[in-house]
């Protein structure tokens, strides 16, 4: 991992799998984000929100800690963002992957602790 990525794990206040099959997992993360995150620099100064592509890579970096493999993102489909991240603010990550020898699928949400939904969507990763 790079040193933003490092940071970015950093905030994770917890994450676990919660099922494990053959080919099938489902992982939850729990992350808050302090105003002096190096994310929140630039995007809107006067009200830092959470850039989404760091949301992505929330998706990705929990994936490859679940799957104990580097991947990159191959496609992206049906992502909607629907409200912001500020700092401080506790957000839930819920990731579902599907995963065979040559790809994996995920399924992912990021939600409020009153189980808003910030954003939803799926991605294709291949294995690096």
């Amino acid at each position: 991992m790079n040193s933003f990525e490092n940071e970015l794990m950093s905030c994770c206040l917890d994450h676990r799998i919660i099922e494990k099959e053959e080919q099938y997992i489902y992982l939850k993360g729990e992350f808050s984000f302090p105003l002096s995150f190096t994310g929140f620099q630039g995007h809107f100064p006067t009200r830092p929100v959470l850039p989404a592509v760091i949301q992505l890579t929330i998706i990705r970096l929990l994936a490859q800690q679940a799957l104990t493999r580097p991947l990159l993102p191959r496609q992206y489909g049906k992502t909607n963002f629907r409200s912001i991240v500020e700092p401080e603010q506790e957000i839930i990550v819920e990731l579902k992957l599907n995963f065979s020898a040559l790809n994996v699928d995920s399924q992912f949400q990021l939600k409020q602790l009153d189980k808003q939904k910030i954003s939803e969507g799926s991605c294709t990763f291949s294995y690096l």
